[in-house]
């Protein structure tokens, strides 16, 4: 017989505040499903984001080192296909290498550790 599959969600809301100069329609989150049997366990963090980048995730592995999970082991993706409207230094996209100026990487990496970390929790 083997082990049972397990699963654990999480989700944390990255909706930006805007200025006025802009409008968000719909919330944005960092989702995580944290999935195990047995011993082996993966992490699948996903966003409605253009691009999560290396960088991106090497700093959200750092930040979950207070869980059992390995680092190598989140798996992410970003949804967004491209097909709203971008105003380039309006439209918040993701932590990706052209926005790290505006000093949101630490914000949006904690966000997605804290989605993983629900997720990891919540398995069952």
């Amino acid at each position: 017989m083997s082990d049972h599959l397990l699963a654990g969600f999480g989700k944390t809301d990255i909706t930006p505040q805007t200025d006025g100069t802009f409008k968000v329609l719909d919330p944005i989150y960092f989702r995580a499903l944290h999935l195990k049997q047995g011993e082996k366990q993966v992490t699948f963090l996903s966003a409605d984001l253009f691009q999560l980048d290396d960088d991106f995730k090497d700093l959200v592995a750092k930040k979950v080192t207070d869980i059992e999970i390995d680092g190598d082991w989140i798996l992410q993706a970003s949804s967004h296909l491209g097909t709203a409207p971008i105003f380039f230094n309006h439209y918040m996209v993701q932590p990706t290498e052209s926005l790290r100026h505006y000093d949101k990487v630490e914000f949006y990496a904690e966000a997605a550790a804290q989605a993983i970390r629900l997720a990891y929790r919540d398995v069952s």
